[in-house]
């Protein structure tokens, strides 16, 4: 039984709004490193959610959530991603401050390339 892509990716957008709720200072604190958690999904299912955070300039953090089944999946996962804002003031981190940028999915099958864009 393969993955579920649609429960891992409603996973994932879980995950991702979570970080938005914490706010910009809990996003810098993920900086080079990854959150791992095992969750049982409404299909019953165990999946993988992997957090991890990355500086993407002008004082901006990019979560992305990754999600699989801990098997082969693992090579594929469904993965999402969000950017926060640039920090100004202390709305920054007010939810009403972070807008989504859901990054264009893609899924590859074994040997094949991302389409040009």
């Amino acid at each position: 039984m393969g993955l579920d892509r649609r429960m891992a990716a409603r996973l994932a957008e879980e995950r991702l709004d979570e970080w938005r709720r914490l706010g910009h200072d809990h996003w810098r604190a993920l900086l080079d490193q990854r959150e791992r958690r095992d969750v049982t999904g409404a299909d019953g299912r165990r999946y993988v959610v992997i957090s991890s955070g990355f500086d993407d300039g002008d004082g901006r953090v990019r979560i992305a959530v990754a999600v699989d089944d801990g098997g082969w999946f693992a090579l594929a996962p469904v993965v999402r991603a969000d950017v926060s804002p640039e920090p100004v003031g202390r709305d920054a981190d007010s939810p009403q401050a972070w807008s989504s940028a859901t990054v264009p999915q893609w899924t590859s099958k074994p040997g094949e390339r991302p389409p040009d864009e």
